[in-house]
């Protein structure tokens, strides 16, 4: 678990932070754990810098981003 959460940055291209380690596993769980981080940024009510959206605002914009890849 540690692992994904510290891969959970990188694209599957290879793109983003840390490079891809091959240790990492099944890149399944990355999907999900980004998936999981990018709802909380978007439904978060803490962040001084943006407002908290809904849970189907979130859904919509994963949505419109998986179809752009």
């Amino acid at each position: 678990m540690p692992t994904i959460v510290a891969a959970h940055h990188e694209k599957l291209d290879g793109t983003g932070y840390p490079l891809w380690d091959e240790t990492i596993g099944d890149p399944a769980d990355l999907k999900i754990m980004t998936i999981c981080d990018i709802c909380d940024a978007l439904t978060a009510s803490d962040k001084p810098y943006k407002s908290a959206i809904n849970s189907k605002g979130a859904i919509d914009i994963l949505v419109e981003e998986s179809k752009r890849g």
